[in-house]
């Protein structure tokens, strides 16, 4: 991966604009393209259908790893989605807070 390494990613995907597009939904609420969408959603068909070469190929991965970088509110229809994107009831600013706090306690750990 590139220096811009997701940082609330503990799975990466694996492809750089993937791992990308997960952690801005997950961080600011960006809404991904079609097939990340459709994965996001749990449509598996719809993203089966927008899925490009690579995308095809890695499906089954790209699933395991929202599951695993997901919270559970985060991933699962649409309507769960646009209540991501929508921050509704303050989810996704709660996640944030509590993720950023990991990374600054796992950074603090690595520097003993």
């Amino acid at each position: 991966m590139s220096t811009n390494d997701p940082t609330y990613l503990s799975h990466p995907v694996g492809n750089n604009y993937l791992d990308e597009a997960l952690e801005n939904y997950l961080v600011h609420g960006l809404s991904p393209g079609s097939f990340l969408t459709a994965v996001l959603a749990n449509d598996l068909e719809r993203a089966a259908l927008r899925a490009d070469h690579w995308n095809k190929q890695h499906l089954a991965d790209i699933v395991i790893a929202v599951v695993q970088n997901c919270p559970y509110n985060a991933f699962g229809s649409f309507v769960i989605f646009k209540d991501w994107c929508a921050d509704k009831n303050g989810c996704r600013t709660e996640w944030v807070e509590i993720m950023r706090e990991q990374n600054i306690i796992r950074k603090l750990e690595n520097s003993y």
